[in-house]
């Protein structure tokens, strides 16, 4: 496979070494930059608005279970609604995103890890979303988009979203690497 030609790549099922492997041949020159990527967090808002969906989502069963004292189903369900809790907050703790000269990074995942790295001077778009509960909270959720991919990178400072956009239309505009 030619490098310069990928433009989306998953793959499944790969252990640290491998994702390590293709990362070093894909982005070559550029691997030094993921090595000295400073990983920054999120805003615990992130795990708050996951949890508050899922809750919405299972009250009215689990109450209704409870009412009609269906326990042989509602443990069960709760259970389930337990084990969903618990991956909302593992995805909040493993999500971090970092930016440096050439690339932008995102990784997370619940139960798995997922790595998303971007190259600079391939962005096309930069679009910042702010919803009226994160405006309140001073967040903001930043899309960053190529023509294969899009990286959001969600509920982070509105001053950091910024600069973050600020720097990445800077870099764009005044890179000489061809973008294809």
């Amino acid at each position: 496979v030619n490098a310069v030609n990928i433009k989306n790549a998953t793959a499944a099922g790969l252990v640290y070494d491998d994702v390590t492997s293709v990362s070093r041949y894909i982005f070559e020159e550029k691997y030094k930059d993921l090595e000295t990527l400073q990983w920054k967090p999120i805003n615990a808002y992130y795990v708050y608005k996951l949890c508050v969906r899922w809750t919405w989502f299972f009250i009215v069963p689990l109450c209704s279970l409870l009412y009609f004292q269906k326990m042989d189903i509602f443990v069960p369900l709760l259970i389930l609604y337990l084990i969903i809790l618990l991956g909302c907050f593992l995805r909040y703790k493993k999500k971090r995103y970092g930016i440096t000269n050439n690339i932008v990074a995102i990784r997370g995942g619940a139960f798995g890890h997922q790595l998303s790295i971007m190259e600079v001077h391939k962005v096309q778009n930069i679009r910042m979303s702010q919803t009226p509960f994160q405006r309140r909270r001073g967040l903001s959720s930043l899309f960053i988009h190529t023509a294969a991919t899009t990286i959001n990178i969600p509920e982070i400072a509105t001053e950091e979203a910024l600069a973050i956009e600020d720097y990445l239309l800077y870099k764009v505009e005044s890179s000489n690497i061809a973008w294809m």
